[in-house]
């Protein structure tokens, strides 16, 4: 959507989106279609800021070089539209020249911090710490499958086994 492509750390951002499944049992991003039940880029990059902020600049300035580059081959989106740009396939722009994202109007008043009832005190905040390193705007940026195994959400807790 932004052009950043499809590497290792697409997926660690995807991965971060089915926790949310596991431990919320909804989706980490839930306003992200139209009023006829169509996805929406705009409604889903206004949730993306509000509950992790702005992206970075270099974020911003890669997507402005992206946004017209076209695909080897034309895509037909689901309302029959051919598209050869991303640009096109999202129904952008999303960004001015100066970086600020144009449909600031769209951005929900909710934080990363919102979204977790499910868990309480250090649990609750191990999770948010795991999830914010892989939900980074930069792809460069997010954690690494090697550092996200280290992670304390995800290490083995002591049961209790008193009767």
């Amino acid at each position: 959507m932004l052009g950043n492509g499809w590497q290792m750390p697409a997926d660690i951002w995807n991965l971060s989106g089915l926790l949310w499944d596991i431990v919320e049992g909804r989706e980490l991003f839930r306003h992200i279609h139209d009023q006829q039940g169509r996805y929406d880029a705009k409604l889903h990059i206004a949730e993306m800021i509000a509950l992790l902020g702005p992206p970075p600049l270099e974020v911003v300035q890669r997507y402005q070089f992206m946004r017209e580059y076209s695909w080897p081959e034309p895509v037909r989106r689901e309302d029959n539209r051919v598209c050869r740009t991303a640009e096109e396939y999202f129904c952008g722009p999303f960004f001015d020249n100066n970086g600020h994202f144009v449909y600031e109007n769209l951005i929900p008043d909710r934080k990363l911090g919102d979204t977790i009832s499910f868990l309480e005190g250090a649990e609750r905040e191990a999770f948010l710490d795991l999830a914010k390193g892989m939900l980074s705007w930069h792809p460069d940026a997010r954690t690494t499958t090697g550092k996200l195994v280290e992670h304390p959400f995800l290490q083995p807790k002591q049961i209790s086994t008193s009767v």
